[in-house]
C-alpha cells in the first residue's frame, strides 16, 4: 500500500511538472510573438526575398535562414520592434523560411513561415547531353585495353551557381557554391543526363560554372576540361531575347560542346 502510494505521488509529481512546462511555453508565446511582413510583391526564383520580421516586443538579437541549417545570426543590440531581412529561394514550389528572435527578457521564439516560389523570369534546365569532350570514345582508363569498354570515361559534371546569400542589413549579397552533383555515366553511359524533375531553376543573369570529370572506381578524379581552369562559366543571359529551348556551350580548344535543354 505504501509502494502505490509513493508511485502515486511520484506520476502526480511528474503531471504536474509537465503541465508547468506547457504554461511556461504558452505564456511566452502569449507575451512574445513574431510575424512577417512582405515587402516584395512576387515571390520569385533567384530574386531578392525583402520582408520585416515584427514583434510585439523589442528584439535584441535574431536570425534566419531558408534551410534550418544555415542561420545568420545578428549582434546583440536593441533593434526595436521591426527588422528587415532579405533571402532567396532556387527552388520552385513549398519553401519554408525559419526565424528566431530574443527579447529583452532573453526569451527565444523560433518560427517557420510556408511560401510559394514562383519560376518567374528564371529558366529550367531540363537536360544535359555532352555532345563531344576531349578523347570522347577513347581510352581515359589506361589500365584497361583498348577492346575493353571500361576503358571509356566515367562522366560526372558539376554545376555551381550564384545565389543570394540571407542578408540581416537590407541589401543584396551575392556568393558563388555548388549548386547540383550529376549522377555518374558508367563508361559514358548515354552522355546524357534527365534533369526535369531535380528543380533547377536559375537566373538567367546568374553567372553559372560547368566541370565535367572521369570518375575512377579508386576514387582518382580526372579532370575533362583539361584545366586549369578546371571550370566554365556562363549564363543564359544572352538568349533572354530569342529564348531558345536548346543552348549549346562550346570551347572548341578542347573539343568541348555541350548541349543544355532549357525552359523559359
Amino acid at each position: 500500500m505504501r509502494k502505490l502510494k509513493l508511485c502515486s505521488l511520484i506520476l502526480f509529481t511528474l503531471i504536474l511538472a509537465c503541465s508547468d512546462n506547457n504554461e511556461s511555453e504558452k505564456q511566452i508565446n502569449e507575451d512574445f510573438s513574431i510575424e512577417i511582413e512582405f515587402l516584395t510583391d512576387k515571390l520569385e526564383v533567384d530574386q531578392p526575398i525583402s520582408f520585416k520580421l515584427k514583434s510585439n516586443k523589442n528584439i535584441i538579437s535574431y536570425s534566419a535562414s531558408t534551410n534550418n541549417i544555415n542561420f545568420v545570426q545578428s549582434n546583440q543590440s536593441n533593434y526595436g520592434k521591426n527588422v528587415n531581412i532579405i533571402l532567396s529561394f532556387d527552388k520552385t514550389g513549398k519553401n519554408t523560411i525559419y526565424l528566431s528572435a530574443q527579447n529583452e527578457k532573453n526569451e527565444i521564439l523560433k518560427k517557420e513561415f510556408e511560401i510559394d516560389i514562383l519560376k518567374g523570369e528564371s529558366v529550367k534546365i531540363k537536360n544535359l547531353k555532352i555532345i563531344s569532350f576531349k578523347n570522347i570514345n577513347q581510352t581515359w582508363d589506361s589500365e584497361y585495353s583498348n577492346n575493353d569498354i571500361n576503358r571509356l570515361a566515367d562522366l560526372k559534371f558539376t554545376l555551381e551557381k550564384t545565389y543570394i546569400k540571407t542578408s540581416l542589413f537590407n541589401e543584396v549579397l551575392y556568393e558563388r557554391s555548388i549548386w547540383y552533383k550529376s549522377e555518374t555515366l558508367i563508361n559514358q553511359g548515354n552522355l546524357n543526363w534527365n534533369l526535369n524533375n531535380e528543380n533547377l531553376n536559375v537566373n538567367p543573369n546568374f553567372i553559372m560554372t560547368f566541370s565535367l570529370a572521369d570518375i575512377d572506381d579508386n576514387g582518382l578524379v580526372e579532370d575533362l576540361l583539361l584545366g586549369p581552369p578546371f571550370a566554365i562559366e556562363f549564363n543564359f543571359k544572352d538568349y533572354i531575347q530569342d529564348k531558345p529551348n536548346k543552348v549549346i556551350l562550346k570551347k572548341e580548344n578542347i573539343d568541348l560542346e555541350v548541349e543544355f535543354e532549357i525552359e523559359w
